[in-house]
């Protein structure tokens, strides 16, 4: 049975690659990845889902976690309002895999990290508008943001989502990506229109 589920996964590899080349199978690679980052965004939703149910504060959320600088809540104190742990949220914080970023922007602020950002306003995504920050509404969002995507693995989540790529590249948003503060109380860098290449995943 072992040499025949072998001999089958050969062929199908070898049938993947005479169909569709080197360009298909990095678009596969591609779309994989954007699936990987995707479901670790629904695990961290999850996560906060799983803090509300408990009665756990926006306020009291800690994205604290030994992978990550600075994220320390002084609203909480023990492992029950923390997203990453056993004892709060239920899952570990997971650092983006290289392949899923672009290596030419390494040097870049945030390369290599997940950011969570307090008080987000993104147009179509979450329970708010562009206009939340300043509505008076408890309705603006936490998002995770994970800067520096490749462009193809980018291609591939929207693909994913239903998002169109116009003339085959991402939209390009042309205000501010940042302008809020992170649960470290941080100020990310102000973004210029096209510089940087971000996946946000509402949590909230």
């Amino acid at each position: 049975m072992g040499i025949i589920l072998f001999a089958a996964l050969s062929l199908a590899v070898t049938r993947g690659m005479r169909g569709g080349g080197e360009g298909k199978i990095a678009q596969d690679m591609a779309r994989a990845r954007a699936v990987d980052i995707l479901q670790y965004g629904a695990s961290l939703r999850g996560a906060l889902q799983a803090l509300k149910v408990e009665g756990i504060s926006a306020e009291r959320i800690s994205f604290e976690s030994p992978l990550l600088s600075g994220y320390a809540n002084a609203g909480c104190t023990d492992e029950s309002c923390r997203v990453f742990g056993a004892g709060g949220g239920g899952i570990g914080y997971r650092a983006p895999q290289g392949d899923w970023l672009d290596p030419r922007e390494s040097a870049r602020p945030l390369y290599g990290q997940w950011y969570f950002a307090a008080n987000v306003c993104v147009d179509g995504a979450g329970s708010g508008d562009a206009t939340c920050a300043r509505d008076g509404l408890d309705n603006e969002d936490i998002v995770a943001f994970l800067p520096w995507v490749r462009k193809d693995v980018c291609i591939g989540i929207n693909e994913k989502l239903g998002i169109d790529n116009p003339g085959g590249a991402p939209p390009v948003e042309t205000a501010s990506a940042w302008g809020a503060v992170s649960y470290t109380h941080l100020t990310l860098p102000t973004n210029r229109e096209g510089e940087i290449s971000v996946v946000a995943v509402s949590l909230k």
